[in-house]
């Protein structure tokens, strides 16, 4: 089964060596930790526990910038004359604060799961050519990153629905600002509108892509059952039809979803 993701390819090597870059930009002490951990580990153990914090990292960064907006937005609700127009700039800068944060950490997540399709897939193909206890240890580690891969899945897909009711919230606080505000005030927030309408889009493209890669292979398993009537088999299909039906329902439900400046076209 295809773990691939809708972006763009890159050769095996070229995908773990960026993995590796982004590692060390985001913790610059890596070598450094390395040392210090159990020698017994492995170098795809390392990997992906540097992963793990790397994207934790980037999960509590973007949480926390999402906590500053909403408290300072809750002291704007109450603020009035220089005390608000001050608070309204620091919102600007916090907003593009979290919306940069959300898109750091919807990056990493998106690299950990093409690297690891790719491993899958490099794995996979030596499998191939393996048999006995070799093919068995592969099939085994292909599993164990089929669990990583549908891990880092699930933490996309809530990250770019995060990103779609953040992108609308801040919308929709400039919208508000604008509706009382002078044509020059008005002309001043239109930029920031555009830019987080165009992240909304950006996030419901991807999280669209992700859907109809996943009811792609759900329809590749359900043809991999053939005409199997085992009772298993029976239980396995008639789980991948309701996900089949519910992926569906999703993908319809939010290619009909309004872009947050569609009213105002």
């Amino acid at each position: 089964m295809s773990m691939k993701i809708p972006i763009a390819r890159h050769s095996h090597c070229a995908v773990w060596l960026l993995s590796i870059a982004v590692m060390a930009i985001a913790a610059p002490d890596v070598s450094t930790l390395l040392a210090q951990e159990p020698a017994s580990k492995t170098v795809g153990e390392h990997i992906k526990e540097y992963w793990d914090k790397l994207i934790s990292k980037s999960e509590s960064a973007a949480k926390a910038s999402g906590e500053e907006y909403h408290k300072l937005k809750e002291r704007a609700a109450k603020a009035s004359g220089p005390a608000r127009a001050k608070l309204a700039a620091e919102m600007e800068a916090l907003g593009k604060k979290w919306s940069e944060t959300r898109a750091r950490l919807a990056a990493g997540i998106e690299l950990r799961m093409h690297t690891l399709s790719e491993e899958i897939a490099t794995l996979e193909e030596k499998a191939k050519e393996a048999s006995g206890p070799s093919r068995a240890k592969m099939d085994a580690e292909v599993a164990k990153l089929r669990s990583e891969w549908e891990v880092a899945r699930r933490k996309m897909g809530a990250t770019l629905d995060s990103g779609l009711k953040a992108s609308q919230e801040q919308f929709r606080h400039l919208q508000e600002q604008a509706a009382g505000a002078t044509t020059e005030a008005r002309a001043a927030l239109k930029p920031r509108m555009e830019r987080l309408a165009a992240e909304w889009r950006k996030d419901r493209e991807k999280l669209a892509a992700l859907l109809e890669a996943d009811l792609e292979r759900t329809k590749v398993e359900m043809k991999k059952l053939g005409a199997e009537t085992s009772a298993a088999a029976h239980r396995a299909r008639e789980a991948m039809e309701r996900k089949s039906h519910e992926l569906t329902a999703k993908i319809k439900e939010l290619t009909k979803e309004s872009a947050p400046d569609d009213e105002t076209k």
